[in-house]
């Protein structure tokens, strides 16, 4: 049975390799600095020329997709809000008579601010999403995952307290 020996390509390739590998990479692609977004195609060196960053390239198991779950758990979160305040309006529209839920849709409504200021907040974070460790990726797909659960559980029981 042959058993595969693990590359390490630090004992394998010496750092001025590297170097000059990185450099060439960032020469011929429109690469930006991942902090301050300075364009890093004509750099002499693995560093940001702008804010001295010492850029690494690495294949990313995740890549972008960690930001984009977060910002889908965003968006259905704005989705409940949207669907909730419809609900509980429309028949209100629709056949009239009743007054207007307030104490139901005031909770929907501030969801709907907070999670709209959110998207936006996650849209200018986005570039500093690639310096994200593997621990900071995996507690924001499990919050991802969890935060649009836990918003319709807790606009469900606010529903069910003011319907007593």
């Amino acid at each position: 049975m042959e058993t595969r020996k693990k590359w390490n390509h630090t004992a394998d390739v010496d750092k001025e390799t590297i170097e000059k590998a990185t450099i060439a990479y960032l020469t011929t692609t429109k690469s930006s600095c991942p902090r301050c977004c300075h364009s890093l195609r004509e750099t002499a060196s693995p560093r940001c020329p702008e804010c001295g960053l010492k850029i690494k390239i690495a294949l990313d198991r995740y890549g972008p997709i960690v930001w984009f779950i977060g910002l889908c758990s965003f968006i259905v979160c704005l989705g409940i809000s949207v669907d909730q305040i419809g609900w509980f309006t429309l028949p209100v529209i629709v056949f009239g008579n009743n007054p207007m839920p307030y104490k139901l849709i005031l909770p929907e409504t501030v969801g709907l601010v907070v999670f709209l200021t959110s998207v936006f907040y996650w849209w200018k974070i986005r570039q500093k999403s690639l310096l994200w460790t593997s621990t900071t990726k995996t507690i924001i797909v499990v919050c991802s995952i969890l935060l649009p659960i836990a918003y319709f559980s807790v606009l469900f029981t606010i529903y069910m307290v003011g319907m007593r």
